[in-house]
């Protein structure tokens, strides 16, 4: 059996040890959030409901990947005219904002929805995201409702 001592060299080294831990700790907190997770749907004033669920993940301080599912639900009302559809608002840190489509579901209501996936790189740095789904008639061009998560913030920058 190994018998232990303390003496004042370990007792650096053991400081040392913990002031490396205490370096690489924030570091990992920033991995942890680099997912961050959504679930939206609309609600009131259209004639079905647009519902969203899923993650946006970043990859670095200029790019991220959303994926998740997509469904048009019409609420027994099928045939409705209206589908779900996901955007993506993407806000630089410099203030500056860019929409992008993400996906739609526009099926008439059957079906299990739609998964998407998309891989998102721009050539500045990304401050946060906001998605959004909404219950959106292509014909007319009108939107029913629009259901918007909080901000999606990078953790790289």
């Amino acid at each position: 059996m190994e018998t232990l001592t303390r003496t004042r060299a370990g007792g650096a080294v053991v400081a040392s040890a913990c002031a490396v831990a205490w370096t690489v700790g924030p570091a990992f907190a920033e991995q942890v959030d680099r997912a961050q997770n959504y679930e939206l749907a609309t609600s009131g004033g259209a004639p079905g409901l647009a519902y969203t669920e899923g993650q946006v993940d970043y990859e670095s301080a200029s790019s991220f990947r959303i994926s998740g599912l997509v469904d048009d639900r019409c609420n027994g009302n099928p045939g409705d005219g209206y589908g779900a559809y996901v955007d993506v608002l993407i806000v630089f840190n410099n203030g500056e904002g860019d929409g992008r489509p993400v996906a739609h579901d526009n099926g008439g209501c059957s079906g299990p929805g739609n998964n998407y996936s998309d891989f998102v790189n721009r050539d500045r740095r990304i401050d946060y995201v906001i998605v959004s789904v909404s219950e959106f008639d292509a014909d007319t061009g009108h939107t029913a409702a629009t259901d918007r998560s909080t901000r999606k913030n990078n953790p790289f920058t």
